[in-house]
């Protein structure tokens, strides 16, 4: 299962919108080696978007072990996101009868 797949199964209990994740990674300008991976938390509804939080976590990286970095970060993400998940924000935004 796909870090993906867990958000839009979030996202399907919302009254309306729609829950996005967008994920990126920034090279350090001087330290290449330096890697930011970024995750941000969007609903959309309509045109509207609004970013709900964001989570950073820099990390040493060589190229040979991005992917391993990435699954990481994933976790730690997804800790985040579950944290989230039982707060008070996320539970106004859900339908009523779930």
């Amino acid at each position: 299962m796909e870090l993906y797949d867990i958000v839009d199964a979030a996202s399907s209990l919302l009254k309306e919108g729609t829950l996005v994740l967008h994920r990126s990674m920034k090279v350090h300008p001087t330290f290449k080696v330096y890697k930011k991976f970024c995750y941000n938390l969007y609903k959309v509804n309509g045109k509207n978007k609004e970013l709900l939080f964001t989570f950073e976590e820099t990390k040493n990286t060589p190229a040979d072990d991005i992917i391993k970095v990435w699954r990481e970060c994933d976790k730690a993400y997804l800790e985040w996101f579950i944290k989230w998940l039982c707060g008070d924000e996320y539970k106004a935004m859900k339908k009523d009868e779930v």
